[in-house]
């Protein structure tokens, strides 16, 4: 049996699994940071999970375009393009950045478990638990690298 997300008339989302509707339900990532788009949960409104996605490759485009929204808005993540000062107060981070969105001031407050690289992506967590993201260390200027390093060796 295939299992398809619809969006109903007020926007939520649905599972269509055979004959069966169910809904609104919602979609959470597993591992949101090192493997966003595999083991995705349908969960009801009660948290109970009623279907997983192994493989976000797996199902149709119109699932995959309605999780990928849900997902957006579920873990809103802002590109980092540039560090642009750093301090440190009572172990807390204060990075000046540059994001998608404009300036930006980040306060981090452990950046041993705050920071977390994965190949050349670096996803930082702000106090808020808001995510900052570096799609690629490689494209970072001079100085931005070396404030992220000066982050993450605290």
């Amino acid at each position: 049996m295939t299992a398809r997300l619809l969006q109903g008339p007020d926007g939520a989302l649905m599972l269509a699994a055979g004959d069966r509707l169910e809904g609104p339900v919602r979609v959470r990532r597993a591992a949101p940071l090192s493997d966003p788009d595999r083991y995705l949960s349908i969960v009801d409104a009660r948290d109970d999970e009623v279907a997983v996605i192994r493989d976000l490759s797996e199902v149709d485009g119109d699932t995959r375009a309605l999780v990928r929204d849900a997902l957006a808005r579920a873990y809103p993540v802002r590109a980092l393009r540039r560090l642009t000062s750093l301090r440190t107060e009572n172990g807390v981070a204060c990075l000046g950045t540059e994001t998608d969105d404009g300036p930006c001031t980040i306060l981090v407050p452990d950046a041993y478990e705050q920071v977390r690289q994965f190949g050349q992506r670096v996803v930082i967590s702000d106090v808020e638990g808001h995510r900052f993201e570096i799609a690629d260390m490689g494209r970072l200027d001079g100085r931005s690298a070396r404030l992220l390093a000066r982050v993450r060796l605290g």
